[in-house]
Order: structure tokens, then C-alpha cells, then sequence
């Protein structure tokens, strides 16, 4: 998606898909997301959130949220990375 954003949605709605869901916005705003889904007749319900987006960043996250249309939010996983792989035990919730 790095490259050509809007065209491989538009290849997405072409060949016949209604629903997207999203792994990050490419430096893309949650405004331009949402009218490239307009123009192409698509939706995006869902979307993953980054475990580091779950603190102080989560009401911007909430807001383009909203904003794209997104009714569900994944976090898809807790990054084992921290603290030497541990970072999973030192996760609170």
C-alpha cells in the first residue's frame, strides 16, 4: 500500500470487494481515507490499532476512527519486543 494508495483501492472495488479493513493509513489522514473510500464505493469496518496506540494515543485513534467509518478496532497482538521479549509480562490492561 506504500505505493499507489488509491489505486489498489480502486483495484479492490474493481474487482468486486465492498469492505476493506486497514493495517495503518500510509501517511494518509483519516479525511483523505475516508473520501478515497467514498469515491470508490468501499467501506472499512475494521482496522488495526498498534498496541502503542492503546495510551495516550488513543482518543486521536477513536477520532479517525469516526472519522474513516470504522465500527471495530484489533489490536492483533502485544509486541514481545519490549524489554527483551518480555514486554508481554509487563503488559497491564
Amino acid at each position: 500500500m506504500k505505493d499507489d494508495f488509491e489505486g489498489k483501492l480502486a483495484k479492490v472495488a474493481e474487482i468486486g470487494y465492498k469492505e476493506v479493513e486497514f493495517a495503518g493509513y500510509e501517511k494518509h489522514s483519516p479525511q483523505e481515507i475516508r473520501a478515497m473510500l467514498d469515491r470508490h464505493g468501499l467501506t472499512g469496518p475494521s482496522a488495526h490499532v498498534p498496541y502503542k496506540d492503546l495510551g495516550d494515543a488513543w482518543p486521536g485513534v477513536l477520532e479517525a476512527a469516526h472519522v474513516v467509518g470504522h465500527q471495530y478496532l484489533v489490536n492483533p497482538y502485544i509486541d514481545g519486543r519490549y524489554s527483551q521479549g518480555t514486554g508481554w509480562l509487563e503488559t497491564r490492561c
